[in-house]
C-alpha cells in the first residue's frame, strides 16, 4: 500500500493506512480482528494479495461456536475471505470458489458461500448454481437458489420459477424448526407479493414453522421475527400462533410487535391487537415481569399511538425498566419524527440508555439536517471509558456525509476519540470513496 506522508491525507489507501495503525490500538481481539475484516473488504477491491495476506493472519474460529452466533453473522475471517472471494467472482471464478471453500466451519462457510452464489449470479447464473451446491446447510442453500431466481426473473422468468420452487422444497425438507423459521422469514423479504403462489407456499411454511417450535424455544427473536414479516400479509395466523405462546409476558411482546408491524396497513386492527397486548401484560403476576411485559408494549404502541406509548412507559414504576421503555419508544419514533425522538431521549436519565437512544436518533436526523445531527452526536455524553456511544454517533455521522463531503466525514472521523470506532468511519469512507470512483471510471 502506499505510505502516509501526512495526517491530511484523504486517499483511500492512506485512509486504509490510518485505519490498520488504529488497528494497532484496539485493546480487545474481536474488535481488533473485526476492523481487520473490515479493511479487507475495501483492500480487496484494489489490491487481492495483500488483502489474502490480512484476512488470512485473522485468527479462525472453532467449528463448536457456528450454533452460537446468527445464521446471517459472518465471524471477521469468513467476512474478509469472503469479501476477497466476491471480489475475484467475475474475473477469477475457479480461485474465488476456493478461497469461499476454504473458510472454516466455524467461520460459517455456507453463509460466505451464499453471498459468493449472490455475487455469480449477476453476471452467470450457471456458475453461481454450482457454488450453491456447496452449501450443506438448508436454509443457507434455499437462500442461495432464491437469490440466483431473483437476479434472473427479468430475462428468464421460468427459470426463475423453477428456482423459486427448487429453494421452497428444498426450506421445506429442513428438520432444524428455527433454521426453517429464520430462512422462512428471509424468503418473505425476498419473494414479491405478486407472485401470490409462491409467496403464499412461504407463508403457509412461515405459519407452520412458527407453530412446531416448541414451547421452550418459541421466546427466540426467530418466531418473533417470522410472525413480524407474517403480519401484515395474514395478521389473524399471526396473532393465532401468538395467542398459543404459555408464557404471558412473551405473548404480550410478541402481540405487541405484530401490533407494530400492521401499524401502517392496518392501524384498527394494529390498536386492536396493542390493547390484547396491554391488557395480557398488567394479566402478569410477578411485579418485575409485568414491568418487563409493559415495556415491550410501550414498544409496539409508539407506532400507532405516540402519546399512549409514552403515557404507559412512564407509568412503569421500576426505574430500569421505565428507562428502557422510554429508549424503546424513543427509538420506534425517531425515524417518523426525530425532533420528538430527542425530546424523550433527553428525559431519559440512565447515560447508557440514553446514549442508544441518541446514537438512533443521530442516523435518522443525517437524512434530514445533518448539522443538527453533527450537534446531537457531539452532544453525546458517556458514562465512562467502558461506553462509546458518543463515538459511535459520530462515526454514523461521517459514515452519512461521506456520501456528500468526504473532506468533512474525515474530518468528523478523526474527532472520533476511539480508536474502533475511528477506524470503522475511516474504513467506511474509503469504501464510499472507491465506490464513487469506480462508477465515475466506468
Amino acid at each position: 500500500m502506499t505510505p502516509v506522508s501526512g495526517p491530511r491525507q484523504t486517499s483511500v489507501e492512506a485512509l486504509l493506512d490510518e485505519a490498520r495503525r488504529l488497528r494497532a490500538k484496539v485493546a480487545d481481539a474481536d474488535l481488533a480482528a473485526y476492523l481487520s475484516a473490515n479493511i479487507v473488504e475495501v483492500l480487496a477491491l484494489i489490491d487481492g494479495g495483500e488483502a489474502l495476506k490480512l484476512a488470512r493472519a485473522i485468527k479462525p474460529r472453532r467449528p463448536r461456536l457456528i450454533r452460537r452466533i446468527d445464521l446471517d453473522y459472518l465471524p471477521p475471517r469468513g467476512r474478509a475471505l469472503c469479501a476477497i472471494a466476491c471480489a475475484l467472482a467475475t474475473t477469477h471464478r475457479e480461485r474465488a470458489l476456493r478461497i469461499a471453500l476454504s473458510i472454516a466451519v466455524g467461520d460459517n462457510r455456507d453463509l460466505a458461500l451464499r453471498w459468493l452464489t449472490s455475487t455469480l449470479a449477476t453476471v452467470n447464473r450457471g456458475e453461481a448454481l454450482r457454488v450453491a451446491r456447496h452449501i450443506k446447510s438448508s436454509g443457507q442453500r434455499s437462500l442461495a437458489l432464491l437469490s440466483v431466481a431473483r437476479q434472473v426473473a427479468a430475462v428468464s422468468p421460468r427459470q426463475a420459477e423453477r428456482l423459486t420452487e427448487q429453494a421452497l422444497r428444498t426450506i421445506r425438507r429442513t428438520k432444524d424448526q428455527r433454521d426453517r423459521a429464520w430462512a422462512l422469514t428471509c424468503m418473505l423479504e425476498m419473494i414479491p407479493v405478486t407472485e401470490r403462489q409462491h409467496f403464499g407456499d412461504a407463508l403457509r411454511q412461515a405459519v407452520e414453522a412458527a407453530r412446531s417450535i416448541s414451547d421452550d424455544e418459541r421466546a427466540h427473536i426467530t418466531v418473533l421475527n417470522l410472525l413480524e414479516q407474517v403480519a401484515p400479509h395474514d395478521a389473524r395466523a399471526a396473532v393465532e400462533v401468538a395467542r398459543g405462546l404459555e408464557s404471558d409476558t412473551q405473548r404480550a411482546w410478541v402481540l405487541a410487535t405484530i401490533a407494530a408491524a400492521l401499524a401502517h396497513t392496518d392501524r384498527r386492527r394494529a390498536q386492536r391487537i396493542a390493547d390484547e397486548a396491554l391488557e395480557v401484560a398488567r394479566g402478569v403476576k410477578k411485579l418485575e415481569l409485568r414491568e418487563w411485559a409493559l415495556a415491550s408494549v410501550a414498544e409496539g404502541l409508539a407506532t400507532i399511538d405516540r402519546r399512549r406509548a409514552l403515557r404507559l412507559a412512564r407509568s412503569i414504576t421500576d426505574i430500569n425498566d421505565r428507562e428502557s421503555a422510554l429508549e424503546s419508544v424513543a427509538d420506534a419514533v425517531a425515524a417518523s419524527d426525530p425532533a420528538a425522538a430527542l425530546r424523550i431521549a433527553r428525559t431519559i436519565q440512565d447515560n447508557d440508555l440514553r446514549g442508544w437512544a441518541m446514537q438512533r436518533i443521530v442516523i435518522e436526523l443525517m437524512k434530514r439536517d445533518p448539522d443538527k445531527a453533527l450537534r446531537v452526536a457531539r452532544s453525546i455524553r458517556d458514562r465512562g471509558p467502558d461506553y462509546h456511544h458518543k463515538s459511535l454517533g459520530l462515526q454514523y455521522a461521517a459514515e452519512a456525509l461521506a456520501r456528500t463531503n468526504h473532506r468533512k466525514a474525515v474530518a468528523v472521523a478523526r474527532s472520533i476519540r476511539d480508536p474502533f470506532h475511528r477506524a470503522r468511519a475511516l474504513i467506511e469512507i474509503a469504501s464510499v470513496m472507491l465506490h464513487a470512483a469506480t462508477a465515475a471510471s466506468s
